[in-house]
């Protein structure tokens, strides 16, 4: 990252002040792994301690007048918080050579070997930064010699030394400045996602590399002299101590565990509260609220938003699922299989609670475990997924923040919940698939298809609907347990996305008027007829078809197709109302091409379907 990076930052509308966190960091004793989900400010926050720290120099490596600088302009005209502290900042202020290693640029590969010239492409970054010790006269000629190599990514150094690279540059900065050095390491769990995901490498590469970074990480932190300051970044508690040789100064704090460290990790609610005033959206707040918070710090009242998603709401004045987990998670989809983690989470969605054993300390990411998972996923091990395997994937997504921690037992449980809807539709789009509903209700595929064909079909020729309808009733002679109206529309919109077969599918989508379009679907252009777009209402266990389709046209549904929908240049206009009676029948009231109650039209026709 390049330092004009912060000012852009700052100078962002929705950027909030959190250059405190400058001071909370320098007075701490710790050297420090704090962990919290993607979109909570974790780089911008190293962004930041990177620009109030680094010690200004010239291309020749000589400091220059640090007041003179742009990043001084930066914390002193605004002025930022951290600015005010006045001792604290003049004492710190560009004082101190900075290492920032960017491990999100690490690529695992295929072999260990792979990982290894990937590393070099980090070091070498981190090591090009400070090439003006190529010319110090404080240095040794063989120091300069081994400084270019690492930042040549040379071959010729052994991957011994290369996993000591972290000590090397802070002994060299040390020498040239007569200064200890701050280490900041983003994203230091970056290579489990692709460890977990990739099919190919071998269990003892992972574990070579994993050794490796155990030893780049020992010869870093520990002991280490020429550092005075620590901090690593991550998501997850990623290769914990295993032993007691293992073991180095660093101290995990994840942002929900500590109520000083969670306000300056995303946004708190007074911080929401004072950018809706800003932005005009004061209503929306409690809207917003649903939508993007809530996540708290443990002892504490504080409740945390994602700050990614608040601004990126902001800036597009929209209430809609802005936030991405990096494809962390998403990578792992297939984990949300219905006899994976589905039925687990499913419970959740449906009554907002989950527990995590925690099993003491056996529910760790270390070496043995991340390769056990990465094998249980790669082989689909299902039925014997044993109980460790399935608390450390619900581990996981929880430090991902697809679930809030809100309460730890004495005997070891985490008590999670989903956090706001905005995560709660991200959960419902990994886990509610085709083949999870077919898994979990036993649905012949064969119905599923003819579903699908019916829906494509639909014209207007009377008895498909009929057809449409019929199907319909069948799929839902297969549902058992506690299925309500959100359910049965679920699985139809899912059968429909997944078919591919159609150029958009939606539901739940809010109209300005702030009613719920129950499905939406739009089929791929037919020749001399364009595109069909149908709207499709259910009525569950109550009132009839006919006030179902009554409640598209006064509710102006079709208003989408000139809204949401209008690129698509829609010809044929469906409205179907359906219901679903207590004895499990479904009944069809429909137009096509007009908006008059008057010309709608229900079908009761007797057909015969073949048995699945």
């Amino acid at each position: 990252m390049k330092r004009n990076d912060f000012e852009e930052l700052v100078l962002n509308k929705t950027y909030i002040d959190k250059t405190l966190f400058c001071k909370l960091f320098l007075e701490s004793d710790v050297m420090m792994y704090i962990t919290a989900p993607s979109g909570f400010g974790k780089s911008c926050n190293l962004m930041m301690l990177k620009t109030f720290l680094s010690l200004p120099v010239n291309e020749n490596g000589f400091r220059i007048d640090k007041r003179a600088t742009q990043e001084f302009k930066l914390f002193s005209e605004l002025p930022l918080a951290i600015f005010n502290e006045s001792s604290l900042f003049n004492e710190n202020f560009g004082e101190y050579p900075v290492l920032y290693f960017q491990f999100h640029k690490l690529i695992l590969g295929n072999t260990s070997e792979d990982f290894i010239s990937s590393f070099r492409e980090v070091i070498s970054e981190t090591y090009d930064e400070h090439n003006y010790l190529l010319k110090s006269s404080k240095l040794l000629k063989s120091d300069k010699e081994h400084f270019n190599r690492l930042r040549t990514k040379s071959k010729e150094e052994h991957p011994s030394l290369l996993s000591a690279s972290g000590k090397t540059l802070p002994y060299l900065l040390s020498t040239h400045f007569n200064r200890k050095c701050v280490i900041l390491i983003d994203d230091f769990d970056s290579l489990l996602p692709q460890i977990l995901t990739n099919n190919y490498i071998e269990n003892r590469d992972v574990s070579d590399i994993l050794g490796f970074l155990r030893s780049f990480l020992a010869s870093t932190v520990s002991s280490n002299q020429f550092v005075i300051k620590v901090l690593m970044t991550g998501c997850v508690r990623f290769l914990p101590p295993e032993t007691a040789m293992d073991a180095t100064e660093i101290q995990t704090v994840s942002y929900s565990h500590d109520g000083d460290i969670a306000s300056f990790f995303g946004f708190t609610e007074d911080e929401v509260t004072k950018m809706s005033k800003l932005f005009g959206r004061e209503k929306e707040v409690e809207a917003v609220k649903e939508w993007y918070c809530c996540y708290t710090a443990d002892q504490s009242k504080l409740k945390i938003y994602n700050m990614h998603s608040i601004s990126r709401y902001f800036q597009s004045k929209r209430l809609a699922v802005h936030w991405s987990d990096s494809g962390r998670v998403a990578q792992l989809r297939h984990i949300f299989d219905y006899h994976y983690l589905g039925h687990i989470i499913d419970d959740s969605l449906l009554y907002n609670r989950i527990s995590i054993a925690l099993l003491n300390e056996m529910c760790r990411f270390n070496t043995g475990n991340v390769i056990q998972l990465k094998n249980t996923i790669k082989h689909k091990i299902v039925y014997d997924l044993r109980e460790i395997h399935k608390n450390l994937f619900l581990k996981y997504i929880e430090d991902h923040g697809y679930l809030a921690m809100f309460k730890v037992s004495a005997a070891g449980y985490i008590y999670g919940r989903i956090p706001n809807r905005e995560v709660k539709e991200r959960l419902e789009h990994f886990i509610y698939t085709t083949s999870y509903y077919k898994l979990k209700f036993d649905i012949p595929l064969r119905l599923i298809k003819l579903y699908i064909k019916s829906l494509v079909n639909l014209n207007e020729n009377l008895i498909v609907y009929t057809y449409f309808a019929k199907l319909v009733e069948m799929i839902y002679s297969y549902l058992s347990g506690p299925v309500g109206e959100e359910e049965v529309l679920r699985i139809l919109f899912t059968f429909a996305r997944d078919s591919l077969r159609f150029e958009a599918v939606h539901t739940g989508l809010i109209l300005k008027s702030g009613r719920k379009v129950h499905l939406v679907v739009i089929t791929k252009s037919k020749k001399n007829v364009g595109r069909t777009g149908i709207i499709v209402e259910l009525n569950y266990k109550k009132e009839s078809a006919r006030e179902a389709l009554s409640r598209i046209i006064t509710g102006r549904y079709c208003d989408v197709f000139e809204n949401e929908f209008k690129n698509f240049d829609v010809k044929t206009k469906i409205l179907v109302g359906l219901q679903l009676s207590k004895e499990n029948k479904c009944s069809i009231c429909f137009l096509c091409n007009s908006t008059n109650i008057l010309n709608a039209k229900s079908e009761n026709i007797k057909l015969k379907l073949p048995k699945f």
